[in-house]
């Protein structure tokens, strides 16, 4: 095998291996920029309290369903305010609410019955910024691996 033939399977072997970081990071950079639905799903024995934190963005949605024994529900917003508040007496509790403000939410279910509370639903939390740093690295590879092609193939 020739010298330049070697040469051009080395440019285009690290030209294609830096263009698939390149789209992988694009894509997983797209996919990570949408908020994750997040299901709630478990139960919450009898004298126990369960705090969910989901960290929403300003739209983002949750749906809680809770079903079983007597519990107290509370649900805050990032600033502490409270959204909802309630004693539930009877086994079947649906709320759905949607951020107003961008944060963490806090939602607190404390179950003061006498048996099992099942908890079903979900809540949109966003990613954290080092979510991001993924997709960045592979990007940032793809480009240095290109690089390099581009620069072998000039020699």
């Amino acid at each position: 095998m020739s010298r330049k033939s070697s040469r051009s399977i080395r440019f285009y072997i690290l030209l294609a291996a830096g263009v698939v970081f390149i789209v992988i990071g694009v894509i997983l950079l797209y996919s990570y920029s949408k908020p994750a639905e997040v299901p709630l799903h478990g139960s919450l024995k009898a004298g126990m309290t369960d705090i969910l934190t989901p960290n929403m963005n300003i739209g983002g949605t949750a749906d809680i369903i809770i079903t079983g024994s007597i519990f107290n529900i509370t649900i805050t917003d990032p600033g502490k305010h409270i959204i909802k508040s309630q004693v539930r007496r009877t086994s079947d509790f649906n709320y759905n609410f949607t951020a107003k403000k961008e944060g963490e939410y806090k939602i607190e279910i404390d179950n003061i019955g006498s048996s099992d509370l099942y908890v079903e639903g979900y809540a949109q939390n966003k990613l954290n910024g080092i979510a991001f740093s993924g997709p960045m690295m592979l990007i940032i590879t793809g480009l240095i691996i290109t690089g390099l092609a581009i620069r072998f193939e000039k020699r």
